[in-house]
């Protein structure tokens, strides 16, 4: 990624390119797909896509946009914003164009084997997993923007991005080939690079383990940046410390503006962010552990990943039970990593995880909902459940998950003589699955790797999973030399963490190769 300098118009040309494999050989030299996205009236929200397509072989093509966003699991049905779509020949004749649902077109009467795709996206809400356009910055989400020729998922990309006299900058972690060109080796890597343009900010760019690392954003707000940078570079220090490897040239936090919400990538994450409101530790500390979730996730999902996360379907719910590990061992360690990195000391670690206890004991849900099923049900029920109902039957992977992540961890621990942890776990899924088999985990697997570290069956754990059984937090924490106070306050009761007055030299082990010392 690299910032450009100014052009007269806003123009995305994008052009994908048919993998050579698989192709018949007097097809390779002249089918590719190409787009061109504009901005002819910013200020209405929308934008125009142009799509060429060359080469073709049959009468009939079928698009489809993706209808949700890897890393959002919600069904957001992008085809919607999709509006006056018209498609043409090469000598500019109106094709005929049929809309069997609403992510899906087909265009008939293809007799010279090229066709011009043309339509419009209107944006509305400025969230991070949809497109948004005003007339100082525009966010594209890729899954929002580009239709596909179904079956097509594995072509390269190449992308082309040229800007207006008033817009001086882009974001993307897209590949840079050359001057105002950018590639993707296929559309799920395209479908996983949003773009911000416009007038954009970039704080002092910093190296981790050798690799570039650069922050850049739309409005970032008044703070003391240069700390920030500093906190943040040592949280990351230790998230590849315990991985042992990076698997990108290059890292890029993209700040899309003031809001919420953020969404991890291969090799950056897009997230929303005011600096205006990093005015206190707690603030500055809480951010901080949000973009620490969000980097460890392009090894703890995008990487370590479920099998049924990949290779993606875009047309459906790609449901799974293991969130838990995806989301909930995310959030177990960016707390872990701060502490590790000295961003927070002991006390802050341990009230992390007090208030993550204290709000599930305090969800009525956990009587109902089992954390697979929490995971499994996120499609429909969102990733923090049906908050707000009458009667809360759900829970969230994202507080339940840290919790049995961090019972799991000293379980290892312990039966393990504090050889193993769940840091060698994540190890061994990364280096096992992703990097030498290349594929994603089942159920079991996950499983047999975390026994396989504590050399005992992990029976009770692996019950939380799957049941509404009540945590053993005395057995588990007492492991580590730690206890639960609870008090009751204002009808609802609450937890913290302590250290035991007197742990003995096994426990007081366990907690300090936890932490880090």
């Amino acid at each position: 990624m690299k910032y450009l300098n100014k052009i007269n118009s806003i123009v995305v040309s994008i052009v994908l390119l048919w993998s050579l494999a698989g192709l018949p050989s007097n097809l390779l030299a002249q089918s590719q797909v190409s787009y061109s996205i504009s901005f002819p009236d910013p200020q209405s929200g929308s934008y125009q896509v142009e799509m060429s397509l060359d080469g073709l072989t049959e009468s009939e093509l079928t698009l489809q946009m993706p209808r949700w966003m890897p890393g959002y699991y919600q069904l957001m049905d992008y085809g919607k914003t999709v509006k006056n779509l018209k498609a043409f020949s090469d000598q500019s004749e109106a094709l005929e164009v049929s809309q069997p649902d609403f992510s899906t077109w087909k265009i008939s009467g293809i007799r010279s084997g090229s066709v011009k795709v043309q339509y419009e996206i209107q944006t509305e809400r400025k969230f991070v997993a949809t497109s948004f356009v005003d007339e100082a910055h525009a966010y594209i989400v890729p899954t929002n923007s580009w239709l596909y020729p179904v079956g097509k998922l594995q072509m390269q990309a190449e992308v082309k991005v040229d800007l207006p006299d008033a817009w001086t900058d882009v974001a993307t972690g897209l590949k840079k080939e050359g001057n105002l060109t950018y590639s993707a080796s296929d559309m799920d890597v395209l479908f996983d690079s949003p773009l911000l343009l416009g007038i954009l900010e970039e704080l002092p760019s910093f190296e981790v383990a050798g690799v570039k690392h650069r922050f850049l954003g739309y409005q970032l707000g008044d703070f003391d940046k240069l700390d920030f940078i500093k906190r943040l570079q040592n949280s990351l220090h230790a998230s590849v410390d315990l991985m042992g490897d990076i698997p990108f040239d290059e890292y890029t936090f993209i700040a899309i503006g003031p809001g919420r919400g953020g969404i991890e990538h291969l090799n950056n994450t897009t997230f929303s962010l005011d600096g205006n409101q990093l005015k206190s530790e707690s603030a500055v500390n809480g951010t901080i552990a949000f973009l620490t979730h969000e980097y460890f996730h392009h090894y703890n999902a995008k990487r370590i990943r479920p099998v049924e996360l990949g290779p993606f379907d875009y047309q459906k719910a790609n449901r799974t039970t293991q969130l838990w590990v995806s989301e909930g061992l995310t959030v177990y360690y960016e707390y872990l990593l701060m502490r590790r990195s000295d961003v927070i000391d002991d006390a802050q670690l341990l009230s992390y995880f007090s208030g993550l206890i204290t709000s599930y004991e305090n969800d009525a849900g956990k009587a109902f909902q089992s954390l697979e099923e929490s995971s499994y049900r996120t499609w429909d029920e969102g990733p923090f459940g049906q908050q707000g109902t009458a009667q809360d039957t759900t829970i969230t992977y994202y507080e339940k998950g840290p919790v049995v992540g961090l019972l799991l961890d000293f379980a290892i621990r312990n039966a393990s003589k504090n050889e193993q942890s769940l840091d060698d776990v994540m190890r061994y899924m990364y280096r096992h699955y992703y990097q030498k088999l290349g594929r994603g985990f089942t159920d079991a697997e996950i499983r047999e790797a975390s026994e396989n570290a504590a050399g005992i069956p992990l029976g009770e754990l692996f019950d939380y999973l799957q049941t509404t059984a009540p945590l053993d937090y005395k057995k588990y924490l007492g492991m580590a030399g730690l206890s639960l106070a609870k008090v009751s306050k204002d009808d609802r009761e609450v937890f913290q963490i302590e250290m035991i007055s007197n742990p003995d030299q096994y426990q007081k082990a366990i907690f300090d190769s936890w932490t880090g010392k």
